[in-house]
């Protein structure tokens, strides 16, 4: 399993960037890859929810577990099975926190979308990260 990750370091308090990581409904202020998203109830573990990309893609995800101001993972459900799984994570750093972001496929197509999508997909979560950045320095 090919594991895709990007970390940067964000010098702000760990509620300030939790709040920002779980505001689903405006995650299109920093990933601007993203033209909107919705939960269908609270941010919780078993919530679902969809994010519309920028290119009109519409994707179903579920939150598969929650340790507050240090984590939530989820996923996407993508064609026969396969998933995208992505996990958030918050740690203590000397100058403020590390935040990580970890994606990985899983499933019969895990192999195809890693090959296919998975630089694009770095790229993506570096832009995203870039942003979130500039968010939580706000």
């Amino acid at each position: 399993m090919q594991v895709f990750q990007h970390s940067i370091h964000i010098n702000a308090t760990k509620e300030k960037i939790w709040n920002i990581l779980i505001d689903v409904a405006n995650w299109s202020q920093w990933d601007h890859d993203v033209q909107s998203a919705k939960l269908h109830r609270t941010f919780a573990v078993g919530t679902t929810g969809i994010l519309i990309a920028k290119d009109n893609t519409v994707s179903r995800f579920v939150i598969t577990d929650i340790k507050p101001y240090n984590l939530y993972s989820n996923y996407y459900q993508l064609p026969l099975f396969t998933k995208l799984n992505f996990t958030h994570e918050i740690k203590s750093h000397d100058i403020g926190y590390k935040i990580t972001f970890f994606a990985h496929f899983t499933g019969p197509l895990a192999l195809y979308y890693a090959k296919k999508h998975g630089k694009t997909l770095l790229n993506v979560m570096k832009n995203a990260m870039k942003n979130l950045l500039i968010t939580c320095s706000h």
